[in-house]
Parts: structure tokens; sequence; C-alpha cells
């Protein structure tokens, strides 16, 4: 079969705009959590400053269980002589109400640095434990700033919603620290937990909706950011409407294990937008994203290196409610830059796996939207020797490939770049599953090059014959007929291009853009990745 050699094509440019705060338009069915508003009489907002000669020299010394509407907390960063980090944590219990959000803002250092919660020998505030606490006790355990509802109240009470929270680092949840909880006890991040081990997070939420996070740095934890919903009790266990943006997740993860990941989530209306990805700590099989939720958009993002970058999974403990929220039958992966080098744990020949598993009862057929980005594999076949694209889990599944970019080369002199799997199967699949290429995709032509791994059924593929292959180039050839940056990875725009100047870009309509003064990811300004 011969693939056209070409670099004609048109699509349309996509552009990010900044998000703003609010709730998407197809979002999920709220029920008895629908959106609270202010009432007559409210108290007027207050703010609230920790740090270095403020108000509160503690951050657990602010009064978090009386917060109300409209309230700001300012954490003031800290220099080593001050005190450095804030080895404490903070379980959120109060909620906003629409268009008056609780906000946490970090206040940076004379560098840009931010204040850091690091759940490292952190203490809890214990004045009323209650309302410091998570609705489960237990759940103290989970992550340096959780987002739930008062302990020892009935399961139909809300939890924490319409946060904002931005500007802060966040490490520290391992199995191997402790902590003192909000009533005063010894305790540690699951340390004892069996199977897949512990699930500490940075941020956790068990309850909480219509929440903001922006501008943060989540490093040094099981999980980076983790958000779950629960079918087996009351509606008040459903997560929805959170926004994850501008933001810098990497080092997380742990060792030899698959389970923990940058972000884990289980959430109606997720939006991860305009936010770095980075590698998780060596021998992580984790991921930068396991989804199992409905309506999520993932746009604007660079995910750097790491064992399988997407997984995108059906939902575990909120089947019954998920799969009825609207925009469960579509999931959005657009204008992200996606990288792999030859720095890599094992097990890393997957890109993208998605579908529904053979578990559960699901009957959507879900169409995945992966368009106008840009993959970049820079491995060897001595490193990688292949790597599979798109894997598929079983049920049926549309995938739409429309106006990507997918590029390989290798800098090492004499090496073959890692094969490409364009469709590999991790569970049998039939001809439902479609995966449907748009006539406007480039893609790096180097051998060896397959369009779909024998074994376990075989898929649709269509468009294949359409894919425009580009010659074998070098990183700085291709950088010169670009017009790209593929060499530095800390930077926002590597892999994109820049919509309203780059002449490729402008004649081809392919690959990840931004437009000069637009939303675009965080460089990458790391100063360490241990806790202090």
């Amino acid at each position: 079969m011969v693939l056209r050699r070409s670099l004609l094509g048109a699509a349309t440019v996509v552009i990010l705009a900044g998000a703003a705060w609010g709730i998407r338009a197809c979002g999920a069915e709220v029920d008895s959590t629908a959106a609270r508003k202010a009432p007559e009489g409210a108290a007027a907002p207050r703010e609230y400053h920790a740090g270095p000669g403020q108000t509160y020299a503690r951050v657990i010394d602010v009064p978090w269980e009386k917060l109300n509407p409209g309230d700001t907390v300012y954490i003031h960063w800290r220099s080593e002589k001050d005190g450095g980090d804030y080895h404490e944590k903070v379980n959120l219990t109060r909620s906003g109400v629409e268009g008056k959000p609780i906000r946490i803002v970090g206040v940076k250092g004379p560098n840009g640095e931010r204040p850091c919660l690091s759940g490292k020998d952190a203490i809890t505030r214990t004045e009323d434990p209650d309302g410091n606490s998570t609705h489960f006790p237990g759940n103290q355990q989970r992550g340096v700033l959780c987002f739930s509802s008062r302990a020892h109240t009935p399961d139909d009470t809300p939890g924490a919603s319409y946060w904002e929270v931005s500007g802060l680092k966040i490490a520290g949840a391992r199995p191997a620290y402790d902590f003192t909880d909000s009533f005063g006890k010894k305790n540690d991040y699951q340390r004892a937990q069996a199977g897949l081990g512990s699930a500490g997070a940075g941020v956790f939420i068990d309850r909480g909706n219509y929440l903001r996070f922006l501008d943060m740095e989540l490093t040094d934890n099981n999980n980076g950011f983790f958000a779950s919903s629960d079918n087996r009790g009351n509606t008040h266990r459903y997560v929805h409407d959170v926004t994850l943006e501008n933001s810098l997740l990497y080092g997380n993860g742990a060792p030899d294990n698959a389970s923990v990941h940058n972000a884990y989530v289980e959430v109606a209306n997720w939006t991860v937008r305009n936010n770095y990805f980075g590698p998780l700590v060596k021998d992580s099989g984790g991921s930068h994203i396991k989804d199992r939720g409905a309506n999520t958009i993932i746009e604007g993002n660079i995910f750097d290196g790491t064992a399988v970058p997407l997984f995108l999974d059906p939902p575990e403990y909120s089947e019954g409610w998920m799969d009825k929220q609207p925009g469960f039958d579509r999931l959005t992966f657009r204008n992200n830059v996606l990288r792999k080098d030859g720095n890599l744990p094992v097990n890393s020949m997957d890109i993208i796996c998605v579908g529904f598993g053979i578990y559960g009862s699901f009957t959507t057929v879900r169409t995945v939207d992966i368009s106008d980005n840009t993959f970049v594999i820079s491995a060897t076949q001595r490193e990688n020797w292949s790597f599979n694209v798109i894997d598929l889990m079983a049920r049926p599944q549309v995938i739409k490939w429309d106006d990507n970019v997918f590029l390989r080369y290798v800098e090492e002199k004499d090496a073959a770049p890692s094969g490409i799997v364009f469709v590999a199967k991790i569970d049998p699949v039939d001809e439902k599953t479609i995966i449907d290429i748009g006539p406007n995709n480039y893609l790096s032509g180097q051998e060896t090059l397959t369009r779909q791994k024998e074994g376990n059924g075989t898929a649709t593929i269509k468009g294949w014959e359409g894919l425009h292959i580009l010659p074998a180039m070098s990183r700085s050839e291709l950088e010169e007929k670009l017009g790209i940056n593929l060499h530095d990875v800390t930077a926002s725009d590597f892999g994109r291009f820049n919509a309203e100047t780059n002449a490729w870009y402008k004649e081809h309509k392919a690959g990840a853009s931004y437009a000069p003064g637009g939303a675009m990811p965080p460089a990458l300004r790391v100063e360490s990745t241990s806790t202090q």
C-alpha cells in the first residue's frame, strides 16, 4: 500500500482562548448540588493572610472551618530563614457560592517561588476537628490539600464547592511520611495500603464541585491530583465541574507502580488546559492523566515523557451515574504537544490507551476527538523498539484523528528511530471500533511503520491511504523546514506553531498552535523536586 507523500492539505486553526471562571453549558446533571446563590444579607468577604509578618504565622491558624463565600486566604512564600516550606495540610469543608468562590492565593517569592504546602511531618488544624477533617476521617490520609465535607455528618452533607486555588506548590503525599491529623493523632499517607499501594495526592477531592486550580505546582506525591466520584452512596459523592490550568505536574508517581499518576480523575466535566506534565519519578509505570470521567476536555498541554502518557478509561466507582451525564459519549484531546524520548521506564510502548474495557455494562459508543496535536518521538529502536500510537480497549468506539502532526527523529549517529504501530489492541476488538483518519494529517514516514498490529481482532481504519508522509529528517532539519522549536521542551512553544507567522502552519493548518499573546502552558522552572 502506497501512502501519499505530500505537504498539502487543509484544516481548521485551533487557537486557545483563556478559560473563564464558570460552568460548561453541556455540564453534568447537578441534582441536589445545584449552583448555590449567596443569601440576602450575607457577610462581607474577608481577607486572611498567612506567613512571615502576617496576621497568621501558620497556615493552620486560619479559621478554615469558618470561611464564607467571597473570602480570600493569601499564603505568603517563606524563605528558608523564615521557615521554608509550610509543613501543614488543610482539609476544606466550607463552600463558596456561584459568583463568589472562596479563594486561596499563593503569594510568590522574589523569584517567582510558589509557597509550598508539604505533607512531610505536616500538622493539621485541630480547632473544630470535624470541620477540619474529611467526611470519612480516614481520608485525611489521602492528600495534603483535601476537599470534602465535615466528619461525622450525614451522608448527604454537601462537599466543599466553589473554590479557586492558585499559586501554590504542593508536595509530600508519600507513604513514607507522617502527619498529625485534625484529631491530634499521628497518621500517614496510606502506608499500610495493600494491593495497589498508597493513593496519597497533593490535591485530593472526594466531595466538591465547581473547583478551579491554576498556576499550581504539584510534585513529589504518589498522585499529583486526584478526584473521584462514587455511586455507592448519596449524590453528594459525585464530583463535577473541575478545571486545572496553567500548572506544573511532574515528579509524582511511584517506582514499579502503574496505579499512581500525575493526575487521576473520575469527574464529570473535567477541563485540563495549558499545563506542563513532566516525567514521573524514575521507574514509575504511571500516566500523565488517568481519566474515568464524562465530558473531559484536554487541550493546550505539554506531555513530556512517562510510561503511558494518556490512559482514557471507563468509570469505576461512579458507574450508573457517570455514564448518564451529558458528554459521556465524547472525549476531546486537542492542541496538545506530546513528547517521548529514549529516557523512559520499561513498558513504555503505548502513547494513548483508550476505551471502556471488558468490565462494566456500558453501551455508549464514545467518540474520541484527537485533533490539532503535535507528537514528537526521538527514541531509537535500541531504547524502545516500537510505540503504539493508539492502544484500544474492548467495546466499540470511534477515534477521530484530524489535523495532527507526528514527527520522528533521532540524535544518535547511525541509529534507527523507534518503529510506529498506529493501532494496537489491549483487548479483543472488532470492526465496530473505528479509527477515522481525516484528510489533513502528517506522519514521519521512516520504517518501521505499521498500520495495525495483528491479533485481538481487527478494528476498522478509514483514511490510512490519505496520510501525508513526511520525509525522514533530523531534528535541526525539522526545525528549519517546519519553523518549530523541537530542542527546548522547557519552553512554552515546544512543538507549537505560531498560528500568525509560521509559513508551514499557515499552509497546512495541522499540529499544535498558539496565537501570540494567547494562553500557553507555563514555561518549566524547577528549583528542586525534593521536599524540605
